[in-house]
């Protein structure tokens, strides 16, 4: 435990998935975050498999560890399959010692689980444009919708997402898209009434962000 980050945040998250677990109850939020709105609860969800066996927070910092192998995977795929196998074990190599990755794999936040959708997202990008792979396009919308309900500040890639589907708007079919964000508002839906009641606080969120170092963690 003496190397696990663990302080009143950790707390918090790990309170919330028990009592979801507990009562039986389906979680809508998380944790608060930095930007006056809760946070999304997929990091509850993802806690809540560990936490359904044991209770312990090593146990759900070694399973949150466990997602971080499996997104140094993806960096190597990804890659491997759009590159070459060399540069795939070079940015596996370079995402695996960064301090950042070490430093969240032994973290219980909403921080560790965005790289490992964030690696889907990509691939999944690269599979449209690479591959021509329209059918991916039908994924692309519901990564978006978990990575948002993973951490706040990933809101700023529809930016990209909306531009890449411009661009590479010949390589998609429609019918995927439509299929696929019908899906991920649904998933959605439950975090949007709470953002619809709490329209004061998102306006706050927002104004936050031009001077919260939120765009350093974007980039």
């Amino acid at each position: 435990i003496e190397l696990i980050k663990f302080g009143d945040d950790q707390a918090k998250q790990l309170f919330i998935t028990k009592e979801s677990l507990n009562k039986g109850e389906i979680v809508r939020t998380g944790a608060e975050s930095h930007l006056v709105l809760k946070h999304g609860p997929i990091l509850q969800y993802i806690l809540s498999i560990p936490m359904a066996f044991s209770q312990v927070p090593e146990v759900s910092v070694c399973f949150l560890s466990l997602l971080s192998l499996i997104t140094i995977y993806m960096v190597f795929r990804i890659g491997t399959d759009f590159f070459s196998s060399r540069i795939g074990l070079i940015a596996a190599a370079l995402f695996a010692t960064s301090h950042i990755s070490i430093a969240l794999a032994r973290s219980i936040n909403n921080e560790p689980p965005s790289p490992l959708f964030a690696s889907f997202f990509i691939y999944a990008i690269f599979k449209i444009v690479k591959a021509k792979s329209s059918f991916y396009s039908f994924i692309l919308p519901i990564l978006f919708v978990v990575l948002i309900l993973t951490h706040s500040s990933n809101l700023a890639l529809i930016f990209f997402l909306l531009i890449f589907l411009y661009l590479y708007r010949d390589s998609i079919k429609l019918k995927y898209v439509l299929g696929g964000s019908f899906i991920a508002l649904l998933i959605y839906l439950p975090y949007l009434i709470y953002v619809l009641k709490n329209l004061k606080l998102f306006r706050a969120a927002i104004w936050q962000l031009t001077y919260l170092p939120y765009p350093n963690q974007w980039i």
